[in-house]
């Protein structure tokens, strides 16, 4: 599934390259990519940018188009000038077989080298040229973060060589040391000697109680023999384990799973308990009628966070905001439980009351909602998709998208994508949105839905099965009565998907 992350028009001016490379970093330090997906990006860009600024044919570029995507397995960067037909890999030849001396012909072979696969195609009006690169999306596993705290650099990095394998350690041979780290890092265990110079390890342990944002990290201490025996008169400081040296490379491994798994059950059954609430108040009321449209709605949940919202807002057309926030723990559910709030609000102060009054404009929801996701630090760190679409008789319809998964018209001719959707919100100050309209002939139907319908499987085989098996059922239902669609989509979803790892909503509408 193909999702828009970025899209920005530009001048085609030799001068420009340095804005697009500062707007490109700047999504790239909100999204938070690591630099193996962000440089080769970076250079083919400025690549591309040059060859158009340099070498495009007759009638010469004006401006140019960059658009990037995430399709769950790459990165997509299409680029697109208005220059005369020109496609750069006619004559490209291999990185390896230029002369290293050579002064020209370097770049379109080091971009070629630097994408999984690159491509040239003719564009449509207003552009001419397209050029599509693909990036793999590096799969990164995410180890346990332990902060190691030794003062002996001969035990200090005996029980690094235990743990690196394992587990992202940082190692510190001081408590003032291993404090300023905890401020800095996001700290999973401490393991801390208890006898140091200057700070000792009860010292550490108490001024991590006494912050905010580092008393509920599990601690567990490392002792001598007389130190184990005051272990009892040291319970008032809720250590989590005592370890008595020396220690193995076994005890160690074995005391700290134990410790991270008790921690882990704590927060799971604290997390139930808060997910269940806002859950309850995400849910969406929805109505199986409205005006002349039907409406079927369906769900599931993964119990361990996920941001989806849906809600119903009279504007006066009955009008539907879908928002989906990016994250599976529960601090998903408490920004879209935010997001939610803002923009009911908003909408409803959208909403024309008196005759002069602007006429509601779904675009210009999410220009709001982006403006003040960009400028408020909170919500600025977090990544969300949003649909508006407003619903007018006879199945007419105005959409406008920020970076959510693209609206789905089926009927007997099969399925057809609405791909018009924005980049993400909140990633440029004072970017523009545009609406969207369709119709839908009698014998169509609206599918709206959020990511988790094609991506909740748990790995990228499972999820490009899952997404081929979805679609084949949505397009299998359409002659289906309203209800079994839903219901037949679904059961499609929970076959494939078993126990699914994102959030997941489904909206059905027929509009005559």
């Amino acid at each position: 599934m193909k999702r828009c992350i970025f899209y920005q028009n530009y001048p085609a001016e030799l001068s420009i390259l340095k804005k697009c490379r500062a707007d490109i970093h700047d999504i790239v330090a909100r999204l938070h990519w690591i630099p193996q997906t962000y440089n080769p990006l970076l250079l083919c860009v400025s690549e591309l940018i040059a060859n158009t600024v340099n070498y495009s044919k007759a009638p010469v570029a004006s401006s140019f188009s960059i658009a990037l995507f995430n399709t769950g397995t790459h990165l997509v960067c299409e680029y697109r000038d208005n220059g005369g037909l020109f496609d750069p890999f006619k004559q490209a030849v291999k990185l390896e077989d230029i002369d290293p001396f050579a002064e020209h012909g370097r770049g379109i072979a080091l971009l070629a080298a630097s994408c999984e696969t690159v491509y040239y195609q003719q564009a449509q009006a207003p552009f001419t040229n397209a050029v599509i690169c693909n990036f793999k999306w590096p799969h990164k596993a995410i180890k346990p973060s332990v902060l190691l705290v030794e003062d002996d650099p001969a035990q200090n990095y005996l029980y690094l060589e235990y743990l690196k394998a394992d587990y992202n350690v940082l190692a510190c041979h001081t408590a003032e040391e291993a404090i300023a780290t905890a401020q800095q890092q996001v700290i999973d265990v401490v393991v801390s000697d208890i006898s140091m110079p200057g700070t000792n390890g009860i010292e550490l342990r108490k001024t991590l109680l006494d912050n905010p944002n580092t008393d509920l990290i599990p601690f567990m201490f490392l002792t001598g023999a007389q130190e184990i025996a005051d272990s009892e008169r040291l319970a008032y400081l809720g250590i989590d384990d005592f370890l008595q040296k020396p220690v193995s490379k076994q005890q160690l491994i074995t005391s700290i799973e134990r410790v991270l798994q008790r921690s882990t059950q704590l927060l799971t059954r604290v997390t139930e308990r808060l997910d269940q609430h806002i859950t309850q108040a995400l849910c969406p009321k929805l109505p199986n009628h409205c005006l002349s449209w039907a409406i079927e709605y369906a769900s599931r949940n993964t119990g361990a966070g996920g941001g989806d919202a849906v809600f119903l807002e009279a504007t006066p057309q009955p009008t539907l905001v879908l928002l989906d926030v990016m994250g599976h723990d529960i601090s998903a559910k408490f920004f879209a439980h935010a997001h939610t709030g803002y923009l009911r609000g908003l909408v409803k102060s959208m909403t024309p009351s008196f005759d002069l009054q602007p006429q509601f404009d779904p675009a210009e929801v999410l220009n709001k909602l982006s403006d003040m996701a960009f400028a408020d630090e909170l919500l600025s760190h977090t990544i969300l998709t949003t649909l508006v679409i407003e619903l007018w008789p006879n199945g007419q319809f105005r959409y406008a998208s920020a970076g959510h998964p693209p609206p789905i018209v089926v009927g007997p001719n099969g399925l057809k994508r609405l791909d018009d959707g924005g980049m993400l919100p909140g990633l440029m100050a004072q970017h523009s949105y545009s609406n969207s309209s369709y119709t839908l002939a009698p014998d169509e139907r609206l599918v709206l839905y959020s990511d988790g319908l094609f991506e909740g499987a748990n790995n990228p085989s499972q999820r490009q099965k899952l997404e081929k098996e979805v679609l084949i059922s949505i397009e299998q239902s359409y002659n289906l009565p309203i209800t079994q669609a839903k219901e037949h989509i679904m059961a499609c979803f929970d076959q494939q998907a078993g126990s699914a790892s994102d959030d997941v909503t489904l909206i059905l509408l027929a509009g005559h």
